[in-house]
C-alpha cells in the first residue's frame, strides 16, 4: 500500500479527476518502469508473523534501514510507518507486509539492481535481529488472527469495511503479497490499447506467476483517514460527507482514493500491473520484464493485441477465474492457456529485444535474460506453485514449515 499523499488543490469539478489522470500522459522517450514488491517477515525462533513492534519486528527493520542505510521516516500518530529514498519509498501493508515501491527508472536492468539492492539491505537486517523473509503469494500457514494490525489509520477503516462485506478482503489484506510494474502512456488512446491488452492477458500474469498454494496450512484449493465507508467519491466532491460536513476533496485526496481499488489493472497517472503472486526473489524482475517487453513496443503491442482482441467478454472473465484455480492448466477460447503464455512471452522477448536497451555497462545487449524464469516454465509447462505442491506431497511428506528453511532468502 502506497505511502499516504499529502498537498494538492481543491477539486471543483468532474473533469479535474480525468484531467489528473491524463496528465500522466508523457511522450514515449519519458516512459519509465516502477517494480513494487512485497514480502512476508517471521521470527525465525517459531516462525510466526513479525510483530510491529519489540526487539524483532517490523519496527526494528523501519528503523535499521532508516539508521544504516539513509532511509528518511515516513509517521502517522507518532508511529514510524514507512521511509522514503528519491523516488522509491518503503511501504507496510496491513498484516506487516513488507514492500518495496521503487522509483521510476529507465531500463529494467535498473530497476533489478534497485530491488536486488534492497533485499539485500532487508536480508542484512534482518539476519541481525533473528527473522527471515519470504516471497510467496499467500501466507501459508498463519491465521487471520495471528497477523499483526499495522498502526496505519486506513487500515482499521479497511478492515471493518471488509468484514462487513465479505471474507476475501481481509485475506487479501492481511496474508497475501503481489510483485507489480508501472508503466506509462502516451495519450488517451495509447492508455485504452495498453489497459485493454493487459487486462485481458493479466490471467496469463496470474498463471505464470502463481506462487500460492498453501493456505491456513493446508493446500489452498487446487495522515489520519477519515471513517467515509458507505459513502463514495461523489459523495465527497458534494460536500456531502457526515464526517466532514462542507469540505471538498483536493487532489491527494483523489490519489488516495485510486489506491483503495483493486483491479487487475489500476488506472492511476500510470498504469499498475497487479495480476502476479509475489514470489522467490530471482523471478521478481521477470514481471516488469513481462509486460515491458508486451507494452513498450509497438509491434509488440500490436502482436498481443492480435491475441486477445476476438476474446468475449465473457471468455475473458471465466479465464479470470480459472487462471486463479487451474493456472496454465485453463482454456480460452479452445487454447489451453499454456499455449497462449508461450505466445505472450514470445512476444515480450521481441518486444525486449527491439527495445534494445543494454546493460553492464554495454556487455549486456539487451533485456530478455530477465524473461528467463518465464521461458523455463512455459517450456516445462510448470509453476511455483507447482514446485512447491512437488515438495510438499513429496520430500517435506507434508511438513509445511519447511517452506520457511528453503524458500526464505
Amino acid at each position: 500500500m502506497s505511502i499516504p499523499q499529502s498537498g494538492g488543490g481543491l477539486i471543483e469539478s468532474h473533469d479535474q479527476l480525468a484531467e489528473y489522470l491524463a496528465s500522466g500522459c508523457k511522450p514515449a522517450a519519458d516512459w519509465r518502469i516502477g517494480t513494487e514488491h512485497e514480502k512476508f517477515g517471521y521470527r525465525e525462533a517459531d516462525l510466526l508473523p513479525l510483530p510491529y513492534e519489540g526487539d524483532c519486528s517490523i519496527l526494528a527493520m523501519l528503523s535499521g534501514l532508516r539508521d544504516h542505510y539513509g532511509w528518511e521516516p515516513v509517521e502517522e500518530a507518532g508511529k514510524l510507518i514507512g521511509l522514503t529514498k528519491g523516488a522509491a519509498n518503503v511501504s507496510l501493508e496491513p498484516g506487516g507486509q513488507l514492500e518495496l515501491s521503487g522509483a521510476p527508472l529507465e531500463t529494467i536492468h535498473e530497476t533489478c539492481d534497485e530491488v536486488n539492492e534492497h533485499l539485500r539491505e532487508v536480508k542484512t537486517l534482518a539476519d541481525g535481529i533473528g527473522a527471515g523473509f519470504i516471497g510467496l503469494g499467500a501466507a501459508p500457514i498463519w491465521s487471520e488472527d495471528q497477523m499483526p494490525v499495522m498502526p496505519k489509520g486506513r487500515y482499521a477503516l479497511m478492515r471493518r469495511h471488509m468484514k462487513a462485506v465479505g471474507s476475501h478482503g481481509t485475506q487479501m489484506m492481511f496474508r497475501t503479497c503481489t510483485v507489480q510494474v508501472n508503466l506509462d502512456f502516451a495519450s488517451e488512446a495509447d492508455m485504452v490499447k495498453k489497459f485493454r491488452v493487459s487486462l485481458a492477458l493479466q490471467p496469463v500474469a496470474t498463471a505464470l506467476f502463481a506462487n500460492s498454494p498453501f493456505f491456513d496450512g493446508k493446500v489452498n484449493g487446487d495522515g489520519r483517514y477519515i471513517d467515509a465507508l458507505g459513502l463514495s467519491f461523489r459523495d465527497f466532491l458534494d460536500g456531502r460527507l457526515p464526517a466532514l460536513p462542507g469540505e471538498k476533496p483536493t487532489f491527494s485526496d483523489w490519489a488516495d482514493h485510486l489506491t483503495t481499488i483493486f483491479p487487475e489493472v489500476r488506472l492511476k497517472k500510470f498504469m499498475e500491473m497487479r495480476g502476479a503472486d509475489g514470489g522467490p526473489w530471482r523471478r521478481l524482475c521477470a514481471l516488469p520484464a513481462l509486460w515491458v517487453g508486451l507494452l513498450y513496443d509497438g509491434a509488440a503491442l500490436d502482436a498481443a493485441w492480435e491475441i486477445c482482441k476476438d476474446w468475449t467478454a465473457e471468455e475473458r472473465d471465466r479465464l479470470r477465474h480459472d487462471a486463479g484455480k487451474l493456472g496454465l492448466r485453463a482454456e480460452i477460447a479452445g487454447r489451453p492457456l499454456l499455449d497462449v503464455a508461450r505466445d505472450v512471452v514470445a512476444i515480450a522477448d521481441a518486444g525486449l529485444k527491439a527495445r534494445a536497451r543494454t546493460g553492464a555497462g554495454g556487455l549486456v545487449a539487451d533485456e530478455t535474460h530477465f524473461l528467463g524464469a518465464l521461458h523455463e516454465i512455459v517450456d516445462r509447462g510448470e509453476t511455483a506453485s507447482d514446485e512447491l505442491l512437488a515438495r510438499y506431497h513429496g520430500a517435506w511428506h507434508g511438513d509445511l514449515t519447511r517452506i520457511y528453511g528453503e524458500y526464505s532468502n
